[in-house]
Order: structure tokens, then C-alpha cells, then sequence
């Protein structure tokens, strides 16, 4: 049982998305970043915190006493509070750290020895430590506390009105299990990161013959004609990416919706340059602006995957 201080954040990546225009051809890239998981001095913003020692005790004594209370309750109790209550940003992967034992000790603080400790970092040599050497947002204190018999020096920050302890739930001696959902997340990415060329070539056929680079309608209509079927075999690759999480089938078919929608305007339009009729040029544009809104959704969706 480890009972020390120890934080962990998220990778970086990006995606594109690319979006397609008929009156006037557009190829949008929107860079969709992987926000950080939790809270760093780095990436916070800032505001001040004065949270007194007094009230500093109260909130210290209350996160123990929930901790236990959780405790006596069973160990799934226990791992919940304390994924809960362990400073944000801290593990990546919380309960893959927590699958590996099957109890935790008991913590007693000591409430007379709490101080304010305004210059501490989390410590550089904890496994699985995001916040490596980073100075906690909020205000921290250090204090006793008695781990299954053990005394030793504790630290727990106060942020926003809430206590955080910090601690150590990885073993480096016992490997983190592969969270499935995690798993499946990264798998889906890879798979449709695969198909980000492809999709940016029909973007850029369509975008070729119209807006401002358009020349007549019989070079519209032969580039739709052309495009309908490729986008089609597109449709069939998105349905069969891997979506074993009902998460990912929603993101799936979120993305499904926006090129079928972009599969009907190009077939309608290939209809109103055949016809010469008004109207379905504006119906084409329609199912644009929904394949666009699709897009955007997907987007989003994408983005907020935690890889």
C-alpha cells in the first residue's frame, strides 16, 4: 500500500476535419486539439486563494473522514472516493492504478500539525506522475497523518472550495491494466485517421471545380457524377470503422450522417445541373449546411476522446 503524493494529464493530438461549400467552394481544416484532463500551474488560469488555516483543518478533517466512511463501506467504495478526491490531472488512468490491489489502508491526519506549505511541488519520482515538479493551483498544506501505523508528512491542496489529497495509487512493480474504453478510443482514432487522406481528396476534387475555381456546369456535373460513387465506398469504410463502445457508435454514426448528407448534395446537385432547376441547387445547399453541422458535432466528439 503506497500512501505518498502522485498526479498524471493526458497526451496532445490533433485531428482534421474538412468541410465542403457549393456556391462558393471552401475547404475548411478546423485543428481540433485534446484538451489536458485535470489542473496544472501551467494550463489553469489563474485566481486567488485564501483559504485560512482554520478552515483549511475543517475541509482536511472532512476528506479523511469521507475517505473512511467510504472505507468501512467496501474497497469498490473506497476506490471511487478516492479517484474522486485525488488532486485533478493526477493519473491518467485512476482506476487501472486502483484494479491492481484490493484494499487500502487507514488514514488518521493529524489536525494540530496542518500549515500552509506555499512552496511545494509534486514530486518528480512518483510513477505515473503527470504533474511532475508542478506547483498545485489552489492552496496546499502539509500535515501528520498516521497510514495504517505509519507516520508520516502529507500534503492536501485546497482548490475551489474543495480538499485534494495526493495519492501515490500506481506501482510501478505492477503494471496498469489497459482500460477497454481507453483501448477502444485509440483504436478508433488510429482506424480513422487512416481514412483522413482519402477524405481530404474528395474535399479537394470537389472544391477544384467550384466556388471561384468553377469553369461551366458541364465541369460541375462531371465532377459530382465522378464524385458519387467514391463517396459512396467512403460511407461503406466509415460503417465498418471498429465501434465496440456505444460512445464510438454515436461518433461513428455522427460522421455517417455528415457525408450522407454531403453524398445527397452531390447527387442533387448532379440533378439540378442535369435539369437546370433552381430549386434543387437550394435543396443542395441544405443537405450542405446539415453535412456541415454533422461535421461539427463529429468534430467536437473527436476531440473530447480520451486517448
Amino acid at each position: 500500500m503506497k500512501s505518498s503524493s502522485s498526479p498524471i494529464g493526458d497526451t496532445v493530438r490533433s485531428w482534421k476535419s474538412k468541410l465542403i461549400g457549393i456556391t462558393i467552394a471552401v475547404g475548411l481544416t478546423a485543428s481540433l486539439t485534446t484538451p489536458a484532463h485535470g489542473l496544472s500551474a501551467s494550463s489553469a488560469q489563474s485566481f486567488k486563494t485564501s483559504t485560512s488555516v482554520s478552515a483549511a483543518k475543517s475541509l482536511i478533517r472532512n476528506l479523511y473522514y469521507g475517505y473512511q466512511q467510504a472505507s468501512n463501506r467496501s474497497w469498490t467504495a473506497q476506490k471511487k472516493y478516492i479517484i474522486a478526491h485525488n488532486y485533478p490531472g493526477m493519473y491518467a488512468n485512476p482506476s487501472g492504478c486502483l484494479a491492481k490491489y484490493s484494499s487500502w489502508g487507514k488514514a488518521m491526519p493529524d489536525l494540530s500539525s496542518v500549515s500552509k506549505d506555499t512552496g511545494w511541488r509534486v514530486p518528480s519520482d512518483l510513477y505515473l506522475n503527470k504533474l511532475s515538479k508542478k506547483k498545485p493551483v489552489g492552496d496546499t498544506f502539509v500535515f501528520q497523518i498516521d497510514w495504517d501505523g505509519t507516520k508520516q508528512f502529507n500534503h492536501a491542496t485546497v482548490l475551489k472550495g474543495k480538499a485534494y489529497f495526493f495519492l501515490s495509487i500506481c506501482d510501478a512493480s505492477k503494471p496498469v491494466p489497459v482500460d477497454p474504453s481507453l483501448q477502444a478510443n485509440r483504436a478508433y482514432y488510429s482506424a480513422a485517421l487512416a481514412l483522413d487522406s482519402e477524405e481530404s481528396s474528395l474535399v479537394s476534387r470537389y472544391t477544384s471545380v467550384s466556388g471561384v475555381n468553377y469553369t461551366s456546369d458541364l465541369v460541375m456535373y462531371n465532377a459530382v457524377t465522378d464524385l458519387i460513387p467514391d463517396v459512396q465506398v467512403f460511407l461503406a469504410e466509415l460503417q465498418n470503422l471498429p465501434t465496440p463502445t456505444s460512445e464510438l457508435v454515436e461518433l461513428n454514426q455522427t460522421w455517417i450522417n455528415g457525408w450522407t448528407s454531403y453524398l445527397s448534395c452531390f447527387s442533387t446537385l448532379k440533378f439540378a445541373l442535369q435539369t437546370q432547376n433552381g430549386s434543387q441547387v437550394a435543396q443542395a445547399n441544405q443537405y450542405l449546411t446539415q453535412g456541415s453541422n454533422y461535421m461539427v458535432q463529429f468534430s467536437t466528439g473527436l476531440r473530447n476522446l480520451d486517448r
